[in-house]
């Protein structure tokens, strides 16, 4: 039998769907990737706004100047400035022992 205009055998249209629809859920799971990358990137922002805010005001209890908290951020520096946090003097402690000091 000869192909015609309308053959509906596996050498025509039937492939065709087929490969349609694989490109149409192909195209669904990438939206769905791209939209899933979205929320955990601001989820992560979010994060790390909310550390970089914790930090700052734990700085700033301290008496340090809050704008240290960014070292947080910085791998392995975060380490030594939380150690430093965690043993040095801190400038309120010298504040209160001293309250005749206005600084």
């Amino acid at each position: 039998a000869r192909a015609g205009l309308f053959d509906l055998s596996d050498r025509g249209i039937r492939p065709r769907l087929k490969a349609l629809k694989r490109r149409e859920e192909n195209m669904s799971n990438d939206a769905a990737a791209g939209t899933m990358m979205i929320v955990f990137g601001v989820v992560y922002l979010a994060i790390i706004v909310l550390f970089i805010v914790g930090y700052w005001k734990i700085w700033s209890k301290a008496g340090f100047n809050g704008a240290w908290s960014l070292l947080m951020l910085v791998p392995l520096v975060n380490l030594i400035a939380f150690l430093y946090l965690a043993f040095a003097d801190w400038p309120i402690h010298k504040r209160l022992r001293n309250p005749d000091t206005f600084n």
